[in-house]
């Protein structure tokens, strides 16, 4: 291993080795001492509002969301609040007139339905999760269901109590 001259394999000197060592060990403990922690989530626990969406929905799903439902996330299946009301409006749409000119008008029996949510949760750095840890994020595509319908809502708008 070590040669007459000190060389280890012939190659490299024992004290240049230990040198090399010792300032890695000495670069890799600055890097450590000095690099911020990873910040810890803050978890304030709070009730929070949000207002679900969908639009295009036919009669038996405007008729299947009432107040005082429970409302769960499909995937994972994780309750994700209680119905506080209930909204909608006729759906309108874009179509074509006979001059090929755009037109918004209301869809025949279709309707944009919005239910008003609370939740007990957690505020985790400026946004909301549910106790179950189901993030409720603004814009964000999330299938629903309750004891009688499931389909997929858009995150409108979300408020804390």
């Amino acid at each position: 291993m070590l040669d007459n001259k000190g060389r280890l394999f012939g190659k490299i000197n024992i004290v240049d080795l230990g040198v090399i060592l010792v300032l890695l060990i000495s670069i890799i403990l600055c890097v450590m001492k000095f690099s911020p922690a990873p910040k810890i989530a803050e978890r304030e626990s709070t009730k929070f509002q949000y207002i679900l969406s969908v639009s295009g929905v036919r009669d038996y799903t405007l008729d299947a969301f009432e107040v005082g439902d429970d409302l769960f996330e499909t995937t994972a299946e994780k309750f994700i609040g209680k119905v506080v009301s209930v909204d909608y409006e006729s759906a309108e749409g874009y179509i074509y007139d006979v001059k090929g000119n755009i037109l918004e008008r209301e869809i025949p029996e279709r309707y944009e339905l919005k239910l008003l949510v609370e939740c007990d949760g957690y505020k985790v750095n400026g946004g909301y999760e549910t106790v179950d840890g189901e993030k409720i994020q603004l814009n964000r595509g999330i299938g629903v269901f309750n004891k009688y319908c499931q389909t997929n809502f858009a995150i409108d708008s979300v408020m804390s109590n």
